[in-house]
């Protein structure tokens, strides 16, 4: 037998959440673990409803990209950002 005859196809999802137009960089499941929390690459945070696999909020809370993001409570989201540079030039 050769290596490529153990080789296997990935997976294919059970779904997929559609909502960001920029490239993801953050995700994080909320303690109750109801709510899925993703941020991208233009300052967009959608919190997702998990059963009906919707969002139920979209934040446009930054001028930089989400670099990561914590659910602390059912109240209380934090995020880092990058820091966008302006020249004055």
């Amino acid at each position: 037998m050769t290596a490529a005859s153990h080789t296997q196809a990935s997976p294919l999802p059970n779904f997929v959440l559609r909502g960001h137009t920029a490239e993801l960089a953050a995700l994080d499941f909320s303690a109750a673990g109801d709510r899925l929390y993703s941020g991208d690459a233009d300052g967009v945070v959608l919190a997702w409803d998990l059963k009906t696999r919707r969002p139920v909020r979209h934040m446009r809370i930054h001028e930089g990209g989400v670099l990561t993001l914590a659910s602390l409570d059912a109240e209380l989201l934090l995020t880092c950002v990058s820091i966008v540079a302006v020249s004055t030039r």
